[in-house]
């Protein structure tokens, strides 16, 4: 019998893509970012009623999204559209598009399910609803040992109504109110974990489901078509057909854990994806993934090795 065949998916991460300042700035000269950020700049400023330079704001600091949250996820978004047109305009060999969580926007762009300046109205309509909400924060967790996370250290966080994203053996995140992240702080250590807040936002949490609900009730302001090519979903572990379900798990994700770990074995299991070509621009989801025994045969490709550095040094603009 021949063997079956197996699938490459383009993966679009999330916020922590832009966490490595290193692996960013090397994009930066690169004319389709740039004009992909000014493109976002000249949306933003309609939005915003003010003179926006998203490129200049990437360039000139560090750690952005602790300086302003919400043009970081808008600048990711133009990152990775960017970086993702690129690949399809040099290689386009890739069977199914994978978004995980705020990647899930720039997917959306990339199927054709809704147009770039609508992302970036949605992300900044959804930034304003967020206002509305009480107060929250995100936390990472990993156990106080450095080994991977115990199945019994999970079951605690969900035994205690924490809304519990996986992203590796050895990391995941929580989202609630200030009140119920420290409480979960105090008991941490005894159940040998350490939980560090590290965004202003409950994301991923039921906590912005107010938020949610409004954005969903101005949905028939943007246009909405079904994908154009094969979309996996992270959160409901199976492909997407039509426009509206796009549009609605790609916003989803703000009120609902991230089910990253079964989307990887189902991928891996039913789907035969061998492959994933990660956008990035950092590799913080993917990193993991080669020295897992869970997935041996695993490649993960970065989107720089393959649109960036070689297609820079043969002399491209």
């Amino acid at each position: 019998m021949p063997l079956p065949t197996t699938k490459t998916a383009l993966l679009l991460p999330g916020l922590d893509a832009l966490f490595s300042s290193s692996r960013l700035k090397r994009w930066m000269p690169l004319p389709e970012i740039q004009e992909k950020l000014d493109k976002a700049s000249r949306k933003l400023s309609k939005l915003t009623g003010t003179s926006e330079d998203l490129y200049s704001f990437l360039n000139q600091h560090h750690r952005i999204h602790l300086i302003d949250f919400d043009r970081t996820l808008v600048c990711l978004t133009a990152v990775q559209v960017a970086i993702a047109e690129r690949l399809q305009r040099l290689l386009n060999s890739w069977d199914l598009l994978q978004g995980c969580s705020h990647g899930d926007i720039a997917r959306s762009v990339l199927c054709e399910s809704i147009s770039f300046d609508d992302a970036i109205e949605i992300l900044w309509t959804f930034a304003e609803l967020r206002q509305t909400c009480p107060p929250g924060q995100t936390a990472n967790v990993r156990t106080l040992s450095g080994e991977p996370l115990l199945e019994a250290q999970i079951q605690w966080l969900v035994a205690n109504q924490a809304p519990v994203s996986q992203w590796s053996d050895h990391h995941l995140t929580i989202g609630g109110t200030k009140e119920f992240i420290s409480g979960l702080q105090s008991q941490a250590q005894e159940h040998g974990l350490k939980i560090k807040p590290v965004l202003p936002y409950p994301i991923h949490s039921p906590a912005m489901e107010p938020s949610f609900r409004d954005l969903l009730r101005q949905a028939s302001r943007w246009t909405i078509h079904p994908p154009n090519q094969p979309v996996f979903s992270s959160l409901w572990l199976r492909y997407l057909t039509t426009g509206e379900e796009v549009f609605t798990e790609g916003l989803a994700g703000s009120t609902s854990p991230v089910r990253w770990m079964e989307t990887l074995e189902a991928l891996y299991k039913n789907e035969n994806v061998r492959k994933f070509i990660n956008v990035g621009p950092s590799n913080a989801l993917t990193g993991w993934l080669l020295s897992s025994p869970k997935y041996p045969d695993i490649q993960v490709v970065e989107s720089w090795d393959l649109a960036g550095e070689q297609f820079l040094a043969d002399g491209e603009p």
